[in-house]
This record gives structure tokens, C-alpha cells and sequence, in this order.
């Protein structure tokens, strides 16, 4: 099969997915799954399926690991809705990974990612302060990537996800599928990614489980260097959600460099339920260190800073 038809048959699949399958929008679970991570794409809009050039990777498009050659650590930190800390304490999002090539044409990885919905008191019947505890959803897991060719990418994340909400604990298990193509046309890039897929999560009893946030995103981007260390990157995602099947979501995102040092991205993202609008971000890389900022939206609870650090060995 060629690469053209491959990816014919995937946006066929994209189209027709979940069209005709669900009506109107489910409830999930676990709904930090569909959190971006990363100050780089966080500040491009989050259109990153078919960039995934870092330990991000693991996140947007584990088939981008297949082209990264070298080992890389990357972290993420970010107070999660700032304007909330006066009521809850503790509200935070962060996400871990580490790559390792293996040989010429496999990679892998290892990453966690972890939201805190904050700490809080327990009383007894006299008011008084007995303990304290936290609610927090947290998903680890590995990724493999396979070059098929030297322009063909093939990969997959396989995550275990808990959930604790005190007196309501949930698990379940999922994965991911992505592919990333380089194309013959320079620059250009198409990637596609199936994400979230697996069993319903339940706190209580199975007749009240929850589905995942299942999504199938395809992306392209376009970059190219302006005399010598200077470049732009245009990226941009289509997202079809399996479990809203009248949505279709946007992101897109540019990126220019300076001297290959200086980064400034700007983007947009709409996630539906009036999660939408204008992304943007900096980022300094020098030798094998990338520190990487982003503001973006995050519905009506505010806006949310994000910080990451990237490590190439």
C-alpha cells in the first residue's frame, strides 16, 4: 500500500467517524487526557499531531518519536485555573518524559501525566479539622515508534489511568495509535492520530461508567528556514471527538524562530463548550536546554500559564 493511499484511507475514516454513531455529546472521564501538554504546542494553538518533534511526542503523535535520534527529557508544570486558588488550594497539571533510540529506526518512551484538583479538609461534627485529602487523576504509560522507511512513521502509547476522588476511585487502561509522514514536497508533513482508545472508566458500579475521551485528530504543518538559523513552521489539527459527533474542532498555530535561540508562537484552538480562543507563546533554546512558555484559554475558569523544560542528551 503507498503512503498516498494510506493516508486517503485515513481521512476517509476521520470523516465518517462518529458520524452516525452517537447523537449529541456524551459525558467523559478523565477530561485532563484532553489537556495539552507542553509550552511549544500549548502556544501554537495546540497543532501539534503533525509537528511531535520533541518527548512531547508521546502526548500528540507517538509516531513523531520515530524521528527524534537522540535521548530527551521533558517536563511541564502549570497552576492550573489561577483564578480558583482562592477557593482550592493545590490545583496543578503536570506531565514527565523520557525517550531513548534504540538502534536506527526505533524509539521509546516513558511518560506520566498528572492533574491535582486540589487539597482539601475533613471535619468531624465539632468543626474541627480531622485530615486532609487529595483529588487527583493521574495516566502512565510507554510508547514505541517504528520507522517503516526513512520519510514513514508508525507508533503507539499504551497508559494505565487512575483516578481518586476520595471516597470514588476508578481505573482503566487505553492507547494510542499515530502515523507521521514526511512528504516529498519539503517541509511538509501530515500526521494522524487515534487517542484515548479503551474501556469505560467507573468510581462506583459499571452502570455508571463514564467513556473515555476518545479523539481522532489529523494534522499537517509546513516549515522552512529564512536565511540560514531563521524559520516558520505553520501547523495545523482537525479534531473529531468520538464522543460529541456534531463537533468538529480547530487548532492552528505558527511558529517563527531567531537564530535557531529565540522562539514566538501563536495559535487558536476551539475544544467546543466554550473552550476556545487565541493561544500564544515564547520559547529559548541553547545547546541541548529548551524552555518553552504559553498562555492559553481554559473556558470560563481563566486563562492558564504554562512552563516546560526540554533536555536533549
Amino acid at each position: 500500500m503507498s503512503k498516498g493511499i494510506l493516508f486517503l484511507s485515513a481521512i476517509c475514516l476521520f470523516v465518517s467517524i462518529p458520524f452516525g454513531i452517537l447523537e449529541g455529546r456524551q459525558d467523559t472521564a478523565v477530561e485532563f487526557l484532553t489537556f495539552g501538554i507542553g509550552g511549544r504546542a500549548s502556544g501554537m494553538g495546540e497543532a501539534f499531531t503533525a509537528v511531535a518533534s520533541d518527548s512531547t511526542a508521546i502526548y500528540w503523535n507517538p509516531a513523531g518519536l520515530g524521528f527524534l535520534r537522540n535521548p530527551e527529557f521533558g517536563t511541564m508544570y502549570y497552576t492550573l485555573y489561577p483564578d480558583l486558588s482562592t477557593i482550592t488550594q493545590d490545583m496543578f497539571h503536570s506531565f514527565s518524559s523520557l525517550i531513548f533510540p534504540l538502534g536506527e529506526k526505533t524509539t521509546y518512551g516513558i511518560g506520566i501525566n498528572y492533574i491535582q484538583l486540589g487539597t482539601h479538609t475533613t471535619t468531624n461534627r465539632y468543626n474541627e479539622v480531622t485530615g486532609r485529602i487529595r483529588l487527583y487523576d493521574v495516566a502512565g504509560g510507554i510508547s514505541l515508534a517504528r520507522l517503516l522507511n526513512k520519510d514513514l512513521s508508525l507508533g503507539v502509547s499504551l497508559k494505565y489511568i487512575y483516578s481518586d476522588y476520595w471516597m470514588y476511585k476508578g481505573t482503566s487502561f487505553a492507547g494510542d495509535l499515530g502515523i507521521l509522514y514526511r512528504t516529498p514536497i519539503h517541509g511538509l508533513r501530515l500526521g494522524l492520530c487515534l487517542e484515548n482508545i479503551g474501556p469505560k472508566i467507573f468510581y462506583k458500579d459499571e452502570y455508571k461508567a463514564d467513556t473515555l475521551p476518545q479523539n481522532l485528530r489529523i494534522g499537517a504543518s509546513y516549515g522552512f528556514l529564512i536565511k540560514g538559523n531563521n524559520g516558520i513552521l505553520f501547523a495545523t489539527d482537525l479534531n473529531r471527538p468520538f464522543y460529541d459527533a456534531k463537533f468538529l474542532g480547530l487548532n492552528t498555530g505558527v511558529e517563527c524562530t531567531i537564530f535557531n535561540l529565540l522562539m514566538a508562537r501563536v495559535g487558536y484552538f476551539n475544544k467546543g463548550e466554550g473552550w476556545k480562543g487565541v493561544t500564544y507563546g515564547v520559547g529559548l533554546r541553547y545547546r541541548g536546554y529548551q524552555v518553552d512558555f504559553s498562555d492559553v484559554p481554559g473556558g470560563d475558569l481563566g486563562r492558564n500559564n504554562k512552563i516546560s523544560l526540554i533536555i536533549r542528551f
